[in-house]
Formats: C-alpha cells, sequence, structure tokens
C-alpha cells in the first residue's frame, strides 16, 4: 500500500467511525426540525457514497426522499442506524 492509500484508508476508517453519531444527529433533528433532518440525510447521502458506504449512502437517500413528500420515516430511520452501524463494525 502506498502513502496515498494508507491516507485514503485512513480518512475511510475516520469517517466510518462518524457514521453512527451522523445517524443519531438525524434522529435528534426529526424530533424538531423536519428539514434539518432531510438536509442531514441528503449529506449523508452523498457523504457516504464517496467514502464507499454504499448501503449507509442508500438508506440516507431513502429517508431523504420520503421526508421530501412528507411520508412517515420511522421505519426508514431504524434501516439507517442499523446501516451506519454495521459499517462502523467492519
Amino acid at each position: 500500500m502506498d502513502e496515498l492509500e494508507a491516507e485514503l484508508a485512513a480518512l475511510r476508517l475516520e469517517y466510518a467511525a462518524s457514521l453512527s453519531p451522523k445517524a443519531r444527529a438525524i434522529v435528534v433533528a426529526l424530533a424538531t426540525d423536519r428539514e434539518e433532518a432531510r438536509a442531514l440525510a441528503h449529506r449523508l447521502r452523498g457523504t457516504a457514497g464517496s467514502f464507499g458506504f454504499a448501503e449507509v449512502s442508500a438508506a440516507a437517500g431513502a429517508l431523504e426522499d420520503a421526508l421530501e413528500r412528507g411520508e412517515d420515516v420511522a421505519h426508514l430511520v431504524a434501516g439507517l442506524i442499523t446501516a451506519a452501524s454495521r459499517a462502523t463494525a467492519r
């Protein structure tokens, strides 16, 4: 592994450690501000995908889309938390 690959791997590990807190921040935002929760889900969708966490990105995207449509999102939040936990455990 060259120096760049090592740096990228370290960044990916650091980002992975932030996934569960990011998911919890969305849960907190949902209690008071669905638009803020949608914005957080949007950012998580993009950044998780950029770091190679496809499952987290997809779960955040599904949550973002449902929030935009005004749907109930409890099951999607649970899926996002599960995806974040799995990604962190790797």
